[in-house]
């Protein structure tokens, strides 16, 4: 008998070296907008900064005299955020003209990051790294390597319906693709369980450990 878990995984390897360059592609892409969010940070006027900050300082206020919402509320909007966006990126992967907004989509999600880092570091220096380091980084640890596959493979999708319409020699069946797209996407965002709990139970734990530094 066949072993099928064998077949997934030559499949996956097959996948993952015939589109490696848009894996590549997409975190080049991903890592540009982390640091294009990092330097829009500097680009900020002292008004602007002190804005922001006052803004933050309210929510450390919250975490520190625990009125964040509960756990449960933080939980399920991280988690349906995340995946109503990969959602709009596997829709537009289902379409000809949809690979630029996914590039977009996967390019903001870099600036957002980068951003976030960028200015908890430059306005509370040290403690802003620990609390970067332990509250924000982890979960975008998982967060952001499922945008890079998800880009990637959307933009792969989107070129092989390119080369269906243009060329029979290149064209391949419609429906084996859509089904291991959908199902790797689908797959891939079951992680954001993972990331969503970490940040609605232990980020806020590790925000106020960073805050009584």
């Amino acid at each position: 008998m066949v072993d099928m878990h064998s077949l997934r995984t030559n499949s996956l390897r097959q996948h993952l070296h015939k589109h490696h360059s848009l894996f590549v592609f997409s975190a080049t892409l991903l890592l540009v907008g982390i640091i294009f969010g990092a330097l829009i940070v500097n680009s900020l006027t002292l008004l602007q900064k002190d804005d922001l900050y006052k803004y933050l300082g309210h929510f450390f206020t919250d975490v520190q005299s625990d009125h964040l919402a509960t756990p449960t509320i933080i939980f399920a909007q991280s988690f349906w955020q995340d995946v109503k966006t990969i959602g709009l990126m596997w829709l537009l992967g289902l379409s000809v003209i949809g690979a630029p907004i996914v590039m977009g989509l996967a390019f903001i999600k870099g600036v957002f990051v980068g951003f976030t880092v960028g200015f908890l570091v430059t306005q509370m220096g040290w403690q802003g790294v620990v609390l970067s380091a332990f509250a924000i980084m982890p979960q975008n640890m998982i967060i952001v390597p499922v945008y890079i596959c998800v880009c990637a493979m959307s933009i792969a999708f989107s070129m092989q319906l390119i080369r269906n319409q243009l060329s029979t020699r290149h064209r391949k069946p419609f429906w084996p693709i859509f089904r291991q797209f959908s199902i790797a996407t689908a797959t891939l965002c079951v992680l954001f369980i993972v990331s969503a709990a970490f940040e609605a139970w232990i980020s806020p734990y590790f925000m106020r450990l960073a805050l009584h530094l």
